[in-house]
């Protein structure tokens, strides 16, 4: 079967987010620009891209990736969500919070659960903070937190992040948490 510009794109991406990841950034750079001449609108390259700077502390950087992405999709949720994580960083804590809101107009997700009550938590909203991981985690009679990802996979840890890590992967391709 013959592969379309997108499948060549995104495998580009990979090599990319690879690239970024072993911090080699002028090989990331050239697979980015690879990416990005066979599929330039491409929002979730450009999420992903965000994310990746957030997780790095370049918020500026960040924003530029969210601002492109949205200019393709603005119902993206997990662009939303980069743009909670980029506020959280720039210590708005509730612009952060009503981003996140935002997100949940596109979406529904354990890690924009969890990504919410971080926010609630820190602008010191933790009647709702609990209400967000309520709605997506359990606590096992082991002490285990369990959740369901894609309303198809249940899953259980013993911590939060590794139960959110397969989402993120899924959908982003990063193993790494922006906080």
């Amino acid at each position: 079967a013959e592969r379309t510009p997108l499948y060549h794109a995104w495998i580009y991406l990979v090599l990319a987010v690879a690239y970024l990841l072993n911090d080699d950034d002028q090989s990331a750079a050239q697979a980015l620009a690879q990416a990005l001449a066979l599929q330039p609108g491409d929002f979730r390259l450009y999420t992903t891209l965000a994310y990746y700077y957030v997780s790095r502390g370049k918020l500026d950087k960040a924003k530029e990736m969210v601002d492109l992405s949205m200019k393709y999709e603005p119902r993206f949720a997990w662009t939303h969500l980069v743009l909670g994580n980029i506020l959280l960083g720039q210590k708005r804590y509730t612009d952060a919070v009503s981003a996140f809101n935002q997100a949940q107009s596109y979406g529904d997700f354990p890690t924009l659960h969890f990504e919410l009550a971080k926010a609630y938590m820190v602008n010191d909203q933790f009647s709702q903070a609990i209400d967000q991981l309520n709605a997506s985690f359990d606590i096992t009679d082991d002490g285990q937190f369990e959740t369901r990802l894609g309303d198809v996979l249940d899953l259980r840890s013993s911590k939060l992040d590794l139960l959110l890590e397969r989402e993120r992967q899924a959908v982003l391709f990063l193993p790494i948490q922006p906080t």
